[in-house]
């Protein structure tokens, strides 16, 4: 366990009961709380009442530590609890006058200051049901938060002077006109080891509203994510970390820019886009700017792991887990986080979905050939390496040895029948017999690919496709949870 988990454990420290899989816990800052005296309440929300619910995500990293001494008190629910130097920085540093998350410190509507979700302080660290329960409900509590805040950390004197330069550049996107000062901020940041981490990924995606922050500065979150708009930063910004990380979901609208001097300029436009790009560049006279919005269409687990999977965290089993955001409702249905069970678990749960999800591609890219007149190769186009490829992704990022991983492998296999839905096993050939049809004959994949309409001494029109499947193809596709209905077997009159 960690030393300031086990600590915290130790004092005594008491979180108020909540049902994990319907409520959270938001803290709220005591009225008297200073940065020399961190004060705050636990409030606790119902998921259903989020969406009304006025509060900002912190995104953060937890960072190390050696010894007591690296560790902070806070007072939360009037009882001491430790925290980590980053976050301390954090709950300490007021933003700065140009940062829309300034009111993170200042009085919120109805006079009182706002909630904020942080997770190693929101959710009981002691409860292992609580954290697995809890996980589950990342994608609301992110996606529903006004704001998510993306924390950096504090600036290393090397580069504070270069940082308060590029938050106080008049427009950050417009990179052609940066110094190298300004230049150099951007490079450690988009470098930094906060976009190193698999927890990061999803906050960012599932925010509405992201805002980076380092120090008591504050940066849009498309500065790391839009290279159209900063050309010359194209080669690095490919290989930075930041632009890996945010470009995934973030997608941009070019509108018109509000002019009081030409109404023309309220209308829409529409100009080819490397058109829209040059006049972009023209910072002398820009009628367009850029708003940048994160996508809500999710993402395929064997994606996000071959994409993500060499992304950090202090726990294996998070490179599952913490992706479960991202991913569509079917898909994380059929994942249970499960932190008292070992990473060998999380291992069989990925290879598990992984694969049938790639096997619905592989479904798909056969359907595809329906509609075509001849079927010399029928599944021609299938490469079977994708479950080795898949296979050997999975087991990188999970570091599982070779032995264990073959064995839970050949379990996946078994489970979902790969080889019998694919084809691997034998395909069933019907055959017309008075009136009626019958079983007339097994033939292997390979011989199936081989067969033309017409050809193998049918003459023309005693032969046709059958639009389904044999029951052993039919059952295995059911297993799986396929829509495989299209696949063909051929008919031949006797």
């Amino acid at each position: 366990m960690d030393l300031d988990r086990s600590l915290n454990r130790e004092s005594g420290f008491t979180y108020p009961s909540i049902d994990p899989s319907t409520q959270i816990r938001l803290l709220r800052p005591s009225p008297n709380s200073t940065p020399e005296h961190l004060q705050f309440n636990f409030e606790i929300v119902p998921l259903e009442k989020l969406s009304d619910t006025r509060y900002k995500a912190l995104s953060y990293t937890w960072g190390r530590i050696s010894t007591a001494a690296d560790l902070h008190t806070v007072q939360i629910n009037n009882q001491p609890f430790l925290i980590r130097p980053n976050l301390f920085d954090f709950l300490t540093t007021p933003p700065g006058s140009f940062d829309d998350s300034e009111e993170l410190i200042s009085l919120d509507d109805d006079g009182d200051k706002p909630l904020l979700f942080i997770d190693a302080l929101c959710i009981n660290q002691f409860n292992t049901t609580e954290r697995q329960a809890q996980v589950q409900l990342m994608t609301h509590i992110y996606r529903r938060a006004s704001a998510v805040i993306a924390w950096l950390g504090l600036p290393p004197p090397s580069q504070r002077s270069n940082i308060f330069a590029l938050a106080a550049a008049p427009t950050l996107s417009a990179s052609t006109s940066w110094t190298p000062s300004q230049a150099s901020a951007h490079r450690y940041l988009s470098f930094h080891p906060y976009w190193s981490r698999v927890w990061v990924l999803q906050e960012l995606l599932l925010a509405s509203r992201v805002t980076i922050r380092c120090g008591t500065s504050a940066f849009p979150l498309r500065l790391f994510a839009t290279p159209g708009t900063n050309q010359h930063l194209l080669p690095l910004h490919r290989q930075s970390p930041a632009e890996r990380a945010t470009t995934h979901r973030l997608r941009a609208l070019l509108r018109p820019a509000p002019s009081t001097h030409d109404p023309l300029h309220e209308g829409t436009t529409v100009l080819p886009l490397d058109q829209m790009l040059s006049v972009l560049k023209d910072t002398s006279y820009t009628p367009f700017q850029i708003e940048e919005y994160q996508s809500q269409i999710p993402d395929d687990l064997h994606e996000v792991l071959t994409k993500y999977g060499h992304l950090e965290c202090s726990d294996t089993r998070d490179k599952l887990y913490g992706f479960l955001g991202l991913l569509n409702e079917r898909t994380r249905s059929q994942i249970r986080a499960d932190y008292e069970r070992g990473v060998g678990f999380a291992f069989y749960q990925a290879l598990r979905v992984g694969l049938m999800e790639l096997a619905r591609e592989v479904v798909a890219d056969l359907a595809g050939r329906e509609h075509e007149h001849e079927y010399p190769g029928y599944g021609r186009g299938v490469d079977r390496g994708w479950v080795e490829r898949f296979y050997q992704t999975a087991k990188g990022v999970f570091g599982m040895e070779e032995k264990e991983g073959r064995e839970v492998l050949e379990r996946v296999v078994r489970e979902l029948r790969i080889g019998e839905w694919l084809g691997e096993v034998e395909f069933a050939v019907l055959a017309q017999q008075d009136g009626g049809w019958r079983v007339g004959g097994i033939v292997t994949l390979e011989e199936f690919q081989r067969v033309k309409k017409g050809e193998e001494g049918m003459e023309k029109g005693q032969g046709r496709w059958l639009e389904r499947l044999h029951s052993r193809q039919l059952s295995a596709a059911k297993k799986v949870g396929l829509g495989f209905g299209r696949a063909r077997v051929r008919l031949l009159r006797v």
